[in-house]
Order: C-alpha cells, then structure tokens, then sequence
C-alpha cells in the first residue's frame, strides 16, 4: 500500500489536467456547433426580426444578406474565429453582447467593409490583438465590461473611420503611447474605471493635429502621476474635456492645463494646484476641483475665485471654515501650552533660590 500511494498522487493532478484540457476543447468544439438566435433589421426604421441559425457558418452566410442591424444576445459563442463574419457588405451595425466571447481571432471580420458600428460589451475578453480591427472602417468601437487586461501596440491603429472607442470596466493597467497610430477621425476615448496608474510622456502623440477636439474620459482608475509632458506632441489637437475625477492625483500644475478646455479633477489627494488658478479653473465649475484635501491657501484663492464670478460652492466654504477653525483651535492649544510652561517655571523659580536672591 506505502508503494501505491505516492504513484495515486502523482496520477490525480494529470488526470484533472486531461479532463480540464478536454472540456475547454469540448466546450469550444460545442460552441462552434451550438445554434444562434439572432435578431436584425431588414431596414432603417422596418420592425425587428428574429432567427435561429445551426452554428457560426450558416450565420456567416447570413451576413452578407443585406441587413442594416444585427444583434445577438445571451448566446454560447466563445471564440470568434477567423472569417468567421468576413465579407460583411450590407450592415453597418453589429451587437454580440453577453454571449461569453473569450478571444477574437484576427481576421474575424475580414473585408466587411459596410461595419460601421461594432458592439460586444459584457463579453469575457482579455486580450484585443493586431489584425481584428485595423483596416476596418468601424466609426464606433464599444468594447466595455470586459476583462481586457492586454491590448496588442497596433491593435487600435489604422482605423481610418474611427471615432469613439469606449473601453468602459476593463482590467487595463498600463497605457501604451503606441495605441491608436493612424485614426484621423478619433474623438473620445473611454478608460473610466480599469486600473491605469500613470499618464505617460507625450501619451496623445498620435494624436496629432486633429481638426476636431478630443474628449478623454479616466475617470475611476488608479492614476497618481501624470507626466509634465503628458500632454505635449499633440500638435494643434485640443482637448475638449478631460476627466480624471476619483483618482490617486497627488499633484497638478497650470502646465497641463494649458491645452484643456474642460477639466475634472475632483476627489483625488492634491494638495494644491501649482502655478496660476485661474489658468486651470478658467471656465469651468468649482463642482470640477471638490473633494481634494487642499490647504488652507489654495482653499482661498479658489473660494475667492467663485465668489469673484458670482459662484458660491458650499464645499470650498465649508471646507475653508474647516481650515480656518482647525488653525484658531491650534493656535489657542499652543498658546495655551506656553502659558501652562512659563506658569510652572515662574512657580519653580517664586519657590527657588534664584527669585530669592533676586528679591
């Protein structure tokens, strides 16, 4: 028995791999085989229609039907394979949502050169690779709650059409300066709530002289530096609005607001906002710089900046009365500490030799 034990042990780990292994290509093999139910639009505006479809290749054959909308929901589809909606030439807007998407083979949408629109959020991918999207004429990329972690250096380049890419709850961490080379037509970018730490040096540098303004949403990451130069190489693009509310900001200067129309830099840890308010503030509303514990100058000079424009914002008073009676409170505990000292010490010196031999 002593001699057959060690041999079980080894035996168990490898036959849990092997049932692992053959349900992963089962579970592949099945949702290439599993039917689909699909809806779509014959037309702008005609009433929806439904369908359900043996597998992925008589669906293929389906889109390069003329259909103007697709959509598919709740579905078995983890992997979309190579071709496997090639040659799309009639509809422009595409929905795989909630259907358990893993990975997108490159080439999966090869040729489809009527998508206009492409929609698979709340699917399970972690990895966007070059070869899917580019060369596309996509206008509109939502690819939200996800678990996006890794996104290939030109897996968003070369996108001559696109205009908003919405990455909205993913697992994204590091941003690469890489992305989005070629995409003339790009104006918003959604990272809100993944896991970025740093804004980079030059990190809109493809970005560059776009006829139109840029509005980048960061919203509810993790983000505690940006880089002085985060901004620079952009050419004449202009950013129209800027969040970076509900980060880990520490600090933020007038340099980076240079180039921003609308900014939000609420409830991170700035202390102070260097250099010229009024540069930063410009328009907007104090609403956009709350929740940031600010010392008592900085609370001053932007209160009195709202009251100067008539914009009276209850949590910059309040906040500054904080301050104010947190100071008095201080100064009285230390006034009140040197009395208690010297009071001792003329006790010591009224009962002591000294004061004797001075009276």
């Amino acid at each position: 028995m002593l001699r057959i034990r060690p041999i079980q042990v080894l035996l168990i780990p490898v036959i849990a791999c092997s049932i692992i292994e053959e349900h992963e290509s089962s579970a592949t093999r099945n949702a290439a085989n599993t039917s689909i139910d699909v809806c779509f639009y014959i037309k702008k505006g005609h009433p929806r229609s439904c369908k359900t479809f043996e597998n992925l290749t008589t669906l293929g054959e389906f889109m390069s039907k003329p259909h103007v909308k697709v959509e598919i929901h709740d579905q078995f589809l983890t992997k979309l394979h190579k071709y496997s909606f090639s040659r799309i030439m009639y509809t422009k807007e595409l929905v795989i949502a909630n259907c358990g998407v893993l990975e997108i083979e490159p080439g999966a949408f090869h040729n489809s050169l009527s998508l206009l629109k492409f929609d698979i959020q709340r699917n399970r991918l972690e990895i966007l690779r070059e070869g899917v999207f580019n060369g596309l004429l996509i206008s509109h990329l939502n690819l939200a709650h996800n678990k996006i972690r890794t996104i290939d250096p030109d897996a968003l380049s070369n996108m001559q059409n696109i205009e908003e890419v919405n990455l909205l709850n993913n697992l994204i961490s590091v941003y690469d300066v890489k992305w989005f080379n070629k995409t003339p037509l790009l104006k918003s970018l959604c990272f809100q709530n993944n896991t970025i730490r740093e804004i980079p040096e030059t990190a809109f540098r493809n970005l560059i002289d776009m006829k139109h303004g840029m509005n980048l949403f960061y919203s509810f990451n993790m983000i505690k530096t940006v880089h002085p130069k985060a901004f620079q190489g952009m050419g004449k693009t202009k950013i129209n609005k800027l969040l970076l509310d509900h980060n880990l900001l520490e600090n933020w200067g007038e340099e980076l607001s240079l180039n921003i129309n609308e900014l939000e830099i609420c409830f991170n840890s700035i202390r102070c906002i260097e250099g010229n308010l009024h540069v930063t503030i410009k328009n907007n509303s104090l609403r956009n710089f709350i929740g940031n514990p600010y010392d008592c100058a900085c609370l001053k000079e932007m209160k009195t900046i709202g009251d100067n424009r008539g914009e009276r914002s209850n949590w910059f008073s309040n906040e500054y009365a904080k301050c104010r009676a947190f100071n008095k409170s201080g100064l009285k505990q230390i006034e009140g500490s040197n009395i208690q000292v010297f009071s001792s010490r003329f006790e010591s010196n009224f009962h002591g030799s000294k004061f004797k031999q001075i009276v």
